[in-house]
């Protein structure tokens, strides 16, 4: 009985350490019109988020509403400054030398990115018709 009572006790810890795990933690793929737009790979590595992106080329229109993808998610980079915060993970990933912030909401297996960009990168983006990127939406795809 005591054997059977330390067995129960082991999988209740068991359970209770795997329910806390991180929630950003898997694989996350953001499919639009039928392409991969983008794609995550993250980490729990010691209770830290840790990971890479790929995302790939798109176009948005005044709204900041995604119309077309133009090159699907194809190479992957580095995340970094990785800030988790509210239940809201920032980070940074570099996108042709220039540094892209990111903050990614998770419920359940979807998650929504948004895209934080500077003042003079809105500027640019409305000078050719565009707006600021709306948030887009990941599933998890895998542990």
């Amino acid at each position: 009985m005591h054997s059977i009572a330390h067995a129960g006790a082991v999988a209740l810890l068991l359970t209770l350490g795997q329910s806390n795990g991180q929630p950003f933690a898997g694989k996350w793929t953001c499919e639009y019109f039928g392409r991969t737009l983008a794609r995550l790979d993250l980490q729990d590595v010691n209770g830290s988020v840790t990971g890479r992106m790929s995302m790939g080329v798109f176009h948005v229109d005044s709204d900041g509403k995604l119309d077309v993808v133009i090159e699907e998610a194809a190479v992957f980079t580095p995340i970094f400054d990785v800030v988790l915060r509210d239940g809201v993970l920032a980070f940074t990933k570099e996108n042709d030398g220039t540094p892209d912030r990111h903050e990614l909401r998770v419920s359940g297996d979807t998650a929504t990115l948004a895209f934080l960009i500077t003042d003079k990168f809105r500027e640019a983006l409305k000078a050719s018709g565009m707006g600021p990127p709306r948030p887009v939406t990941f599933k998890r795809s895998g542990r």
